[in-house]
């Protein structure tokens, strides 16, 4: 050991003797050279799989760009003939050293790739042996990896240098043709120049000119075409290279080149500059493939359009020239493009028929209409929402193009103005034009006339009354009750367009010139309240679809004069009055009110000179200068106001109007600049007030951008800003301030501009009270902290209480700090506090701030009653609640203080389905809350919780904590009527009968549990239903407070489909209920039956589902059984609907009243008799509750009606 220690221990061979230190040394060294070549050779080995994956993902990328390139350049060579082959920078041999540098590349990481895989196939022990002695060697592999990469990116960069070289002398081969092309048209337009100061210097100009004027030159301008003088213009050059196009596509490819040129020059020399006559011609030509055919076909070439287009119209058939000529008129004077379903319906429509639209005529497919009107029309098809492919195009597999021709027709012509369209989808939309302007001209021209297409000339007159006779024909056999095949849905595809357009082209039609079955067919169409009127009612909607335009519609139905007023229709509205049978003024101050509404000032005229008032006053858009300054007519206004119209009418209704409406500045300082008074009750607040029709009060709307600017117009005008006035639907006593309604509509910016203008912060209006607390408790809570500073800097009076809305107390709780003055304990308005304000906010931080400055905690007042309900009902996180429940328990909260409409706490957690309701509700437990304390609506909390959709959890736990199941008491009387009116969640119900809920219990809004399940009828309704029968409810229980007997119920509520009400019926009769047992107002269910609501359209078709199934199942039915309001259900069935008409005195008092003539005139054929031949003189205190009922227009319709028939009984 000494001799190890001391590094002098020998080992001895034979005689030799060696030192053990110097032999270990250079053993050690080799064992640990070794032992490393293992772990060297595994990052190798994983460096390269690496790199060469990185390599795996770029290859396909540079096979696709090797792809694109060299299929493009073969491309390019096949079409030059060969002839790009020359480009020795990217020839074939650039393509294969590029292919050899790659597959060079691809072969060394195969080769890795192949190494690794036998590597990795071998055991760990010869892994290991390999990398001692570095067999694989694979960092040399990994090398030559890197090596060829570099050779490829050399390579691909000269080979891209290449292309782009190549590109570029292709662009600026491109640049010098432009430039060819502009240096000819500027000689042309040089020449052009010359010839026109040529022209104006010529003495003889003047006579020249009105020598144009007044011929027509066509034809001899015509003539003259071919002697132009050269070089003022490039026609045949240009169209040159269109035919040259077009006989180089497929269809014209088996052309010999001699042939394609005299076919040029041909059609050059005969086309008279016009490409239209091109494209005519080439239609004959396509189908020729022999030479002496196509050059008969050249020899027979028409000169100009116009025998191009008498050709055309001569070889159509005779027996279809009427549909042609029809379909063209529809074509040359629709008010839209034509979809090709319609245009089929237009080619079988025969108005002069007395069946004008007869189904058996109609087409096997749309698209055979087009074979009829040959080359005069072209198919534009667009992409658009359709129920599928109906107009049955197919897609031609070699070209993908629509063709509305034979097969063997091009399929590559133009898609823009030839007469294919590309596809796009299944929905596509096909829409028919004429294909040229100038077809239409010339069927209106006097060419035609002396030409033997005669009788294809029509005017634009007789154009558009021929549409409108057809239109007002197809629509009326539309409507009309007996239209068989006709009615279904495939077959009126030109319905809507009839029915919104007729009136509008036979408007374009002279008075004179409509024949009396047109008139006639137009009063057919516009009579009052038909059927027709109503289907037109609901298409013409589609023009006024904003919410603002509605409600202002729905009188036009019964005054077919105030329809044709409202949409600018003069002879219409001229047609109508005449044929009032009993016309009254408030007939024609309604329409003048329409017409204003429309924007017709020929229609103002016309009415005010029949003897309508300028101030007539509308109930459904006030007064007509009003609802011209809704739709922003200026021209209407001012008509108006020059007939004697009151400006400030209905306190400034106008400017209110014009300002709240149409926001349109040329209206508003219209009336300004007639003297308008701004200072009238509410004329500043309508610039700032949102109205109810056009204005949001988002920030982003359009409009927003130019209250500010109304609201500075008129300020600039003198407006009061402290003139306030009354919101609608307010019903406040103080009207609302300017400041107020920018305040509470968040329009920060106008508050400022008023405040500047001098606006009273302190004066009272509007549901807030004042504009502190308007901004405090606006929805915008969140960053108003500048706001309410600059109120206050104003002088706001921070204890100011008032309004019905929240108090600045209650809500400035945020901001509010004892520096202010203010009262944490002020009380009044929603909220009551502060503190309550702040707990439903859930503004934790403003909470601990007003308790900490001594807010009473237990404080009864407000909606919410105390601050704890306030708390729970907020809208937060169940931790957020939790920590004001915490709280508020701390500073001594009374956990079960009853308040306010729900009562407790408990029961206000039910109800508000906050988040986490249940863990809410345990916390609430948890703090002492009893479970069985009643108040508010429902009673107690279980009754509370009953009535939540997802309340099973809540119940359950209540339960658990000792809630009293049978507590009677609260709106639903006990917990199971509460569930059983919310059937659909028939778990909860279950769960209490479970748990012994007695079904006997009588009282509450339903009666029972029973009657409340009845009277319901989603969900398992036929489980619980079952469930109360089966512990013993008699199925005939007549208790019931909303219907008496569950049998009534499933025949009375409205709403039911036919399956829901006979399924419920059969369910009962089934389980035993009577069907002459009842009670209620209709004392037994087929007088319940007979009452049931229907519809009020007069082309209803509700089918008495409960009537008819009682009459058919019930074999014991009593049909005679008295009882009941209407004593029989026989008086009940011919008295339904008609309960109203009692305040009337009789039906034909209400139907005057209402100006239904269609129902009086019923109503008098069927032997009703007027109250002038029952009364001696009218009933003035009647009349007088009728005219505060419906307005003094009622009051007029029933003296007219009056006098009337009170002079036929004279007579």
């Amino acid at each position: 050991m000494e001799d190890i220690n001391g590094e002098t221990w020998k080992f001895r061979f034979g005689t030799n003797e060696f030192l053990v230190k110097d032999l270990a040394q250079p053993a050690l060294s080799v064992i640990n050279r070794l032992l490393l070549h293992p772990s060297q050779q595994a990052a190798s080995l994983a460096n390269g799989l690496g790199h060469i994956s990185g390599l795996i993902a770029l290859s396909r990328m540079w096979e696709e760009l090797y792809a694109r390139r060299y299929e493009s350049d073969l491309k390019n060579n096949n079409d030059l003939g060969g002839e790009g082959c020359r480009d020795a920078s990217h020839g074939p041999q650039s393509h294969v050293e590029y292919k050899n540098a790659l597959e060079s590349l691809y072969k060394d990481i195969l080769k890795l790739q192949v190494s690794s895989y036998c590597y990795y196939a071998k055991t760990q022990a010869f892994r290991v042996a390999r990398d001692v002695v570095k067999w694989d060697n694979w960092g040399e592999l990994l090398e030559e990896i890197r090596k060829r990469e570099v050779v490829f990116s050399k390579i691909s960069k000269i080979w891209q240098d290449a292309k782009y070289d190549k590109e570029c002398a292709k662009a600026d081969q491109r640049h010098r043709e432009s430039m060819l092309r502009w240096d000819t048209i500027d000689t042309h337009v040089a020449g052009l120049r010359k010839a026109v100061e040529g022209a104006q210097a010529d003495s003889k100009r003047s006579q020249f000119l009105d020598w144009l004027c007044d011929n027509d030159p066509s034809e001899m301008y015509n003539s003259a075409r071919d002697k132009h003088e050269k070089g003022t213009g490039v026609v045949d050059y240009d169209m040159g290279l269109h035919i040259d196009s077009v006989l180089d596509s497929p269809n014209f490819e088996s052309w010999p080149k001699d042939i394609k040129v005299e076919a040029r020059e041909a059609l050059i020399k005969n086309a008279d500059g016009m490409f239209q006559y091109v494209a005519q011609q080439f239609d004959a030509l396509r189908n020729l493939f022999s030479a002496i055919h196509i050059r008969e076909a050249l020899s027979q070439l028409p000169v100009g359009l116009d025998a191009t287009y008498d050709r055309i119209l001569q070889n159509i058939d005779p027996k279809f020239q009427l549909q042609v000529v029809s379909t063209l008129k529809w074509l040359a004077f629709s008010n839209e493009l034509l979809e090709l379903e319609q245009v089929a319906d237009v080619f079988v429509l025969r108005p002069e028929r007395t069946v004008p639209f007869d189904p058996a005529e109609k087409l096997f497919k749309p698209q055979d209409v087009l074979k009829y009107l040959s080359s005069l029309i072209s198919v534009d098809v667009t992409g658009g929402k359709r129920r599928g492919a109906r107009h049955g195009f197919k897609r031609d597999p070699r070209s993908e193009m629509y063709s509305n021709s034979d097969s063997n027709s091009d399929s590559d012509s133009e898609t823009e103005t030839g007469t294919t369209g590309k596809v796009t989808s299944d929905v596509d939309i096909v829409r028919i034009r004429l294909a040229h302007f100038s077809i239409k001209e010339y069927l209106m021209s006097d060419r035609i006339i002396r030409r033997p297409s005669t009788h294809f000339a029509f005017s634009e007159t007789n154009a558009h009354l021929h549409i409108a006779r057809s239109c007002l024909a197809y629509h009326l056999q539309r409507c009309v009750p007996e239209a068989g095949e006709f009615g279904r849905e495939e077959c009126y595809f030109l319905d809507a367009y009839a029915t919104r357009n007729w009136p509008l082209h036979l408007e374009m039609v002279p008075r004179q010139l409509w024949p009396s079955e047109v008139a006639s067919a137009a009063e057919r169409a516009l009579a009052v309240r038909s059927v027709i009127l109503y289907k037109k009612f609901d298409l013409i909607y589609e023009r006024f679809t904003s919410s603002r335009h509605r409600k202002n519609m729905m009188h036009l139905p019964k005054l077919p004069q105030c329809f044709t007023a409202r949409l600018g229709l003069v002879q219409l509205t001229n047609l109508l009055f005449p044929l009032l049978e009993y016309p009254t003024q408030a007939d024609l101050d309604t329409a003048l009110v329409d017409a204003a509404y429309g924007g017709s000032t020929d229609l103002v005229d016309l009415l005010v000179n029949k003897g309508a008032h300028a101030n007539a006053v509308s109930e459904h858009l006030g007064t007509a200068l009003q609802a011209a300054a809704i739709s922003g007519h200026t021209q209407v206004i001012e008509r108006l106001l020059d007939h004697g119209a009151d400006l400030d009418a209905q306190e400034g209704a106008a400017l209110k109007a014009a300002c709240a409406e149409s926001g349109t500045a040329p209206v508003v300082e219209l009336l300004l600049r007639r003297k308008a008074n701004v200072n009238m009750p509410g004329v500043l607040l309508s610039t700032i007030t949102p109205s109810s029709y056009s204005f949001t009060g988002l920030s982003h709307d359009p409009f927003m951008l130019s209250q500010q600017n109304l609201t500075r117009l008129l300020l600039d005008h003198g407006a009061d800003p402290n003139m306030g006035g009354v919101i609608s639907g307010d019903h406040e006593t103080h009207p609302e301030t300017p400041l107020h309604a920018a305040a509470r509509c968040e329009r920060y910016d106008l508050l400022e501009l008023l405040l500047e203008r001098g606006a009273d912060v302190n004066k009272l209006g509007g549901m807030f009270g004042y504009p502190l607390q308007a901004v405090c408790t606006s929805a915008g809570l969140y960053g108003i902290d500048v706001e309410v500073e600059r109120l206050l800097s104003k002088g706001a009076d921070v204890n100011a209480s008032g309004g019905k809305g929240a108090d600045a107390h209650a809500q400035g709780g945020r901001f509010g700090t004892p520096d202010h003055g203010l009262d944490v304990n002020m009380q009044g308005g929603y909220y009551g506090t502060a503190l309550h304000a702040a707990c439903h906010q859930a503004d934790t931080g403003t909470v601990e701030l007003l308790l900490d400055n001594g807010a009473l905690v237990n404080a009864s007042v407000g909606y919410y009653g105390t601050a704890l309900r306030a708390a729970v009902s907020a809208e937060a996180s169940e931790t957020k609640i939790e920590w004001m429940i915490d709280n508020l328990s701390k500073r001594g909260a009374d956990i079960n203080a009853s308040a306010g409409e729900y009562g407790t706490a408990l029961q206000a957690v039910a109800v508000s389905k906050v988040r986490g309701g249940s863990d809410i509700t345990s916390h609430l437990l948890s703090k002492g809350a009893d479970v069985n304390r009643q108040s508010g609506q429902y009673g107690t909390a279980l009754q509370a919780a009953a009535l939540d959709h997802d309340s099973r959890k809540s119940v359950q736990l209540l339960l658990d904590n000792k809630a009293d199941i049978n507590l009677e008491g609260g709106k639903y009387h006990t917990a199971l009527q509460a569930a059983c009116v919310r059937v659909w969640t028939s778990r909860t119900a279950l769960l209490l009968l479970e748990r012994g809920a007695n079904v006997h219990a009588q009282g509450g809004k339903h009666g029972s549990a029973w009657h409340a399940a009845a009277a319901h009828r989603d969900g398992n309704w036929e489980t619980v239903l079952q469930e109360i029968l089966n512990r013993g409810v008699d199925v005939n229980d007549t208790r019931g407070r909303l219907h008496a007997t569950a049998l009534q119920a499933a025949l009375e509520i409205p709403g039911w489909t036919k399956g829901q009400r006979t399924d419920r019926i059969r369910f009962l009769l089934d389980r035993g209920a009577d069907v002459n047992i009842g009670g209620g107002q209709y004392g037994f269910p087929l007088q319940s039956a007979c009452c049931r609501a229907t519809e009020p359209r007069p082309d209803s078709r509700k089918t008495l589902v409960g009537v008819q199934y009682l009459l058919s199942n019930c074999t014991n039915l009593d049909v005679n059984a008295l009882g009941g309001m209407f004593g029989s259900a026989l008086q009940a069935a011919a008295h339904h609907g008609q309960t109203r008409l009692v305040q009337y005195g009789s039906p034909l008092n209400a139907a005057v009243v209402q100006g239904y003539w269609d129902i009086v005139k019923i109503l008098l054929d069927a032997g009703a008799v007027p109250d002038c031949q029952q009364l001696p003189e009218t009933d003035e205190e009647w009349l007088a509750c009728v005219r505060e009922d419906h307005g003094q227009g009622a009051v007029e319709r029933y003296r007219v009606f009056w006098d009337k028939h009170k002079a036929v009984k004279a007579g």
